[in-house]
């Protein structure tokens, strides 16, 4: 799978002492939605040694596309 421009936004971060991806069980409609995620996500992004990213399940469109 190749990831186009507008489904992606690489940033660069420093070397970290912790870096993680927070992974939501669902398309990214319904985890974007996710009152609990958005609130972990912001609160560990705010500490200063922490960097994460979330990550999401492809929805069924894009499977059967086979993007």
């Amino acid at each position: 799978m190749i990831l186009r421009k507008n489904t992606a936004i690489l940033t660069y971060k420093p070397v970290l002492d912790i870096c993680f991806a927070m992974s939501f069980p669902d398309v990214y409609e319904i985890g974007m939605s996710h009152l609990g995620m958005q609130i972990l996500y912001v609160m560990f992004n705010r500490c200063g040694e922490v960097y994460g990213e979330r990550v999401f399940f492809l929805s069924n469109n894009l499977r059967k596309n086979g993007e």
